[in-house]
């Protein structure tokens, strides 16, 4: 449509046409240095918008990139590519804390980018000549800030100087909210204020969700918060209290012992990761390719089974689950001693966890109909009862033929069939 709310239209003009409108418009804005002078520096959400366009802004061959995410990375990866001769990133705190991926801090260091940490900026100016200088300060990292995160502290006369050919601004991105011209709708500190559980703004009606709300953030979350968002305007278009996407019971082992640590690694195998192919370094500095390659299908077949399953192989259908989060079951309400940890893995089809089944007899009941070996049956008492073999038999004289169903018909997952386990095999 190529139409901009707060411009050819308003949040009012859509509330009078329709019933509910989620808010998902991002977080477009870029956010300054916090230092006199920092209108002049290139923001870098700007700058790598320009160069996807096909413009290429002419930064010099001395570049400085302030910031420690995953934007500043991309933006001096980006300068090297357009002919600096010397990029350098500039970070307030320490390498440890900078919130990119480390993956993407050492493929660019491995292009020539410098990275120096615990150094913020003071005052950008431009020279007579056009150079820009940009006046820092050494930082030291003191007690926690709000995020939990050691907060940078000046370090007293510590001003340096450095002189640049441009300066990108990589510090974060911001929400532009106010462009919307809605006076009432309430701002938070990050972007619009909605509640987290359900997304509803204090405008009837009204949602919000992804980086509008959070601020610049991953890109799943915001997909998760447009799962949210549909399921909280259903509720609220449907008439019905408006709760949001209920939170899944969840119950976790908590600390395996030893022994059962020994149970859990026995058949699993140590395995190295896979190296991933890039393009030559001499090549890639120079052109905008994809750097890395991508695995060969048998390498990715080979990596993708690296992967240790530890949780539950009906995490996503677990009817026990959907019940408990339906009635709203707190499983903490008569805890008490846990299952040990155990896994029988001699049957060829299945793979069987006592510790999850809740003794509801389906699988007894496939046996008996199949008229199966040995079958199974409930054994033992109180808190110590659980499926088992009769006559201390094994899995395999039990389920000579109806394994499969057994593990079709359990509501939680004790019994899985090995297709659903064999990812996990491996580990680094």
């Amino acid at each position: 449509m190529q139409k901009r709310l707060g411009r050819d239209f308003t949040l009012d003009e859509l509330r009078g046409e329709f019933d509910a409108v989620f808010l998902a418009i991002g977080a477009q804005g870029s956010r300054g240095l916090d230092c006199p002078g920092e209108e002049s520096a290139f923001p870098a959400v700007d700058f790598l918008a320009k160069v996807a366009g096909g413009q290429t802004p002419q930064i010099g061959s001395n570049v400085l990139v302030l910031g420690g995410g995953n934007t500043a990375m991309d933006a001096a990866r980006t300068a090297v590519r357009l002919g600096a001769k010397a990029v350098t990133v500039l970070y307030r705190r320490t390498r440890r804390e900078m919130p990119c991926l480390m993956a993407e801090v050492e493929a660019a260091e491995e292009e020539g980018v410098r990275l120096e940490t615990l150094v913020a900026p003071f005052r950008l100016e431009i020279s007579v000549e056009g150079k820009y200088l940009l006046t820092c300060l050494r930082m030291e990292l003191g007690a926690p800030d709000e995020t939990g995160r050691a907060r940078p502290m000046p370090v007293a006369g510590s001003e340096f100087t450095l002189e640049a050919s441009c300066v990108i601004a990589a510090i974060g991105q911001t929400v532009e909210a106010e462009s919307m011209g809605v006076s009432d709708l309430r701002l938070s500190r990050r972007g619009i204020a909605a509640n987290p559980a359900t997304l509803v703004t204090n405008l009837k009606g009204v949602f919000a969700g992804g980086d509008a709300v959070t601020g610049a953030d991953l890109a799943i979350r915001a997909v998760a918060s447009g799962k949210l968002a549909a399921v909280s305007i259903d509720q609220y278009l449907g008439g019905r209290v408006v709760r949001g996407d209920p939170e899944m019971v969840s119950v976790l082992m908590g600390k395996l012992g030893d022994e059962e640590l020994a149970e859990f690694y026995r058949e699993i195998e140590e395995s190295p990761r896979a190296a991933m192919p890039t393009l030559p370094l001499e090549r890639r500095v120079h052109t905008f390719e994809e750097v890395e390659l991508g695995f060969p299908a048998e390498v990715a077949v080979r990596e993708a089974g690296r992967c240790m399953g530890c949780g539950c192989w009906k995490a996503t259908s677990c009817q026990l689950r959907q019940y408990a989060t339906e009635y709203g079951a707190d499983p903490l309400r008569f805890a008490g001693a846990r299952r040990k940890f155990q896994r029988e893995t001699s049957h060829p089809e299945v793979v069987y966890e006592p510790g999850k089944c809740i003794l509801c007899g389906a699988c007894v009941t496939a046996a008996a109909e199949a008229g199966d070996g040995l079958g199974l049956a409930i054994m033992g008492r109180g808190f110590d009862a659980a499926v088992a073999v009769p006559l201390k038999g094994t899995m395999i004289e039990a389920l000579p033929t109806a394994a499969r169903r057994a593990a079709e018909v359990c509501p939680t997952g004790a019994f899985a069939l090995r297709s659903a386990a064999d990812g996990s095999c491996t580990f680094s």
